[in-house]
């Protein structure tokens, strides 16, 4: 009898996840039909990124922090500043299956799974009943914001924040409810963030202070609570050691360009319009989280007002509040020039709102035991179908603008390059390598020293892209002309190999930034040679007109120490965690 039990349980438990893998497919397949994938600036610069750790690992290296593939073959410090270990999720599917469109969709599975399943955990712990679960799920997952993240913007790092959100709040409840485990799923949720987005991890930070600051004022805090909160910050700092090292230490030694300061809010007539007409295509101010999402939220609002009482209207209250604070009805002008404009857009507060109402809607079913289930079914179904047909409208819109391109690049209205420009936008095997090194990027280029501090975003320019792109753009020192006499012959994750035409005996710039800290070994014509940093350039003296230069960056020994010690700590911690899921049969 005890036998058959735990197999009925085992079948169960299988279900389960079949329906979490069903569910991470129906979010991913749609933004590959026609074999392509709607690809874009950022796209790119994450293409780049797991290209250059792909190369490394394939040959048996560490990962270099310097891109000399991608943006232009400049060797930025991408790896080093912007967090990549999450990013394994879509490098080692390429390991093994080879074809990088295939394991890009296979990353993009994964990740809507992990999405899935931390969502799951998360419903688990604020309710047994597990339709009001999986509501949650579907709530999360098929938001309209998600997939904007993650197929509109291709805003990975963001997309990252938005899966481990609900890990970070379930380590947190389960302090709040004084488990001794909660501070292992803090930390675990809160590390991930940090090692996948830098402006996430500072978003959250403030979203736990904020909290406990709360139940500080209610009364709620507990020392308890306080070092469950401190041992979580300890252990999360231990398993994002390597990219928070490289961040200080890069950022000790180098003066660079931060991404584009400015403050774009939410316009609510222009998201409410796209709303309407499921648009998810890329837009600064009017990104929205979908009709179905929306009209939950109304509901919830309009149940607050009527005095409906439980422990769920704090939490809608806390994403109504935040929702209205993103809208251009706030003064965002005031903190215009404080470093909040680095958050550059109010829209990546929809993610925090987005499992705010989550959590909201759970509880509120939680103690509504009257709600139909037919309607919640319903309303599971119109939400897929709003998330999913969400993907299947920006993908034909791309596929439109690219056929319209080629039209008018046959009457003569578009340029082959600005039609060629267009093509881009839909990835697919054959363009792939072209669009890994198809963008430069001005993100951590060392700065002028002349930069200009005292420049002010003000009423006209404080929510303009174009404008604080050109102002970066003029502080950076790259000189561009370096890469008049120089062709690039060969490039892997740890070399660069240039062809120079120059004079005899003529000092070049090469077409590298030139790190302080960090050494460089360079050779001419397989003999090495000294080397000057010119203004945050790499400079050599070359023999003759076709002389063949190597770069490559010395190894860092004990990166690749800090390294492996941070996998191991990930992993030894995901095997606790895991252990004691298993004790608890967690997923019943």
């Amino acid at each position: 009898m005890h036998s058959k039990q735990q197999s009925q349980q085992l079948v169960h438990k299988g279900l389960i996840v079949i329906l979490m893998i069903i569910l991470a497919i129906l979010s991913t397949y749609p933004a590959f039909t026609n074999q392509f994938f709607n690809i874009n600036h950022d796209g790119d610069i994450h293409l780049a990124r797991m290209e250059s750790i792909y190369q490394a690992l394939k040959v048996g290296h560490y990962p270099s922090l310097i891109n000399l593939i991608g943006f232009h073959n400049h060797g930025i410090a991408m790896n080093a500043m912007y967090p990549w270990l999450t990013l394994l999720i879509y490098v080692l599917p390429r390991l093994v299956l080879g074809n990088p469109m295939l394991s890009l969709a296979v990353g993009f599975v994964i990740m809507n799974l992990l999405t899935i399943f931390n969502t799951y955990l998360l419903a688990k712990q604020l309710t047994r009943q597990k339709w009001i679960i999986w509501f949650s799920v579907i709530m999360y997952q098929f938001n309209t914001y998600h997939f904007t993240l993650m197929y509109s913007r291709i805003a990975l790092g963001e997309a990252f924040g938005y899966t481990f959100l609900p890990l970070v709040m379930l380590g947190l409840i389960k302090i709040w409810q004084h488990s001794n485990q909660g501070f292992l799923y803090l930390a675990l949720g809160m590390s991930l963030v940090a090692n996948s987005h830098v402006l996430s991890l500072v978003m959250y930070t403030i979203l736990i202070i904020v909290f406990e600051l709360i139940r500080l004022i209610q009364h709620h805090f507990t020392w308890f609570e306080f070092r469950q909160i401190i041992y979580s910050g300890l252990v999360a700092v231990l398993l994002s050691a390597y990219s928070l090292y490289n961040i200080i230490i890069w950022t000790a030694h180098n003066k660079m360009l931060s991404p584009t300061p400015m403050l774009a809010s939410l316009d609510p007539l222009y998201g409410f319009q796209k709303m309407l007409s499921n648009d998810i295509s890329e837009s600064a101010t009017g990104a929205h989280m979908g009709i179905a999402i929306t009209v939950i939220m109304m509901f919830l609002v309009f149940r607050l007002v009527n005095n409906a009482d439980g422990t769920w209207k704090k939490w809608i209250i806390g994403a109504l509040s935040i929702l209205i604070i993103s809208q251009n009805w706030f003064p965002w002008l005031l903190v215009a020039n404080t470093p909040i404009n680095l958050i550059q857009f109010t829209m990546r507060l929809l993610t925090i709102v987005s499992l705010l109402i989550v959590i909201g809607t759970c509880l509120f079913l939680n103690q509504s035991p009257k709600i139909s289930k037919t309607a919640i079914n319903a309303l599971i179904i119109f939400i897929i179908f709003i998330g999913v047909t969400s993907i299947t409208k920006l993908h034909q819109k791309i596929d439109h603008d690219v056929s319209i391109a080629q039209e008018q690049l046959t009457k003569g209205e578009k340029t082959k390059s600005q039609a060629h420009k267009m093509d881009l936008r839909q990835l697919h095997t054959s363009n792939y390598n072209e669009n890994v090194n198809a963008i430069p990027a001005l993100d951590y280029h060392l700065v002028k020293n002349s930069m200009q501090k005292h420049y002010k975003l003000n009423a006209q320019n404080f929510d303009s892209f174009r404008t604080a792109t050109a102002i970066n753009r003029s502080n950076v020192t790259y000189d561009g002309t370096a890469e008049q006499n120089i062709k690039t012959l060969k490039v892997d994750d740890q070399h660069v190999i240039f062809k120079t035409t120059v004079k005899h005996n003529t000092k070049t710039l090469l077409p590298l930034v030139g790190y302080h800290h960090i050494n460089y070994n360079i050779s001419l014509n397989n003999h090495p040679v000294n080397y000057q940093l010119i203004n945050g350039q790499l400079q050599i003296k070359a023999s003759d007109k076709n002389s063949q230069i190597k770069v490559s960056i010395a190894s860092i020994p004990r990166n690749g120490v800090l390294l492996t010690v941070t996998l191991f700590l990930n992993l030894l911690i995901l095997i606790i965690i895991v252990e004691k899921w298993i004790q608890a049969h967690f997923l019943i």
